[in-house]
């Protein structure tokens, strides 16, 4: 019986350790998992939901005022990086009829407002060639401008001299990070 009960004790002895050996074993294990994060340069411009701009002249009134045309939420910008923003127009004027005698030079741009602020603004008149009207510009992830058009008086009354008819040019939006 001694026998029976040693032999007993020692299987539950070995049942015990072998229990714990392999709960031991698999407890914890670990190894490195790669984690990148990978970045690219960034940029876009989104027009607001009414971008075209447009004039009017139809009344005598109208050749001695400064008309603007406020674009308020514009364009947005995202970029992951400082950048400029300049404008220009792709083409001269071109009117439904005739030839153009309106020079792009009649037309002002400048930025009225920007959410976040941006620094170095300037009013521009509207060119073939790319001027620039943010001079620097931080990073975001969505800059809204407000833009406004203006023609200013004294262009106003050169366009007296113009055919009645609608002049149309593209103006493009540039923006480059820094």
């Amino acid at each position: 019986m001694k026998k029976m009960y040693l032999s007993s004790f020692v299987i539950a002895i070995a049942f015990t350790l072998c229990s714990i050996n392999s709960k031991a074993q698999q407890t914890a294990t670990s190894g490195p998992v790669a984690l990148t994060i990978s970045i690219e340069d960034a940029i876009s411009i989104t027009l607001g939901g009414t971008p075209a701009v447009l004039f009017e002249y139809n009344s005598a009134a109208s050749f001695n005022s400064s008309p603007n045309v406020p674009k308020v939420n514009h364009f947005t910008v995202v970029s992951n990086r400082a950048y400029t923003l300049g404008v220009n127009a792709d083409a001269p004027f071109t009117p439904a009829t005739g030839t153009s005698v309106v020079p792009l030079s009649t037309v002002q741009i400048s930025v009225t407002a920007a959410r976040p602020a941006v620094t170095g603004t300037t009013t521009v008149a509207l060119d073939q060639t790319l001027a620039q009207l943010v001079a620097t510009a931080p990073a975001s992830t969505g800059t809204e401008f407000d833009i406004n058009y203006n023609i200013p008086t004294s262009a106003s009354q050169a366009l007296i001299t113009a055919a009645a008819t609608d002049y149309t040019t593209n103006v493009l939006y540039t923006v480059t990070q820094l």
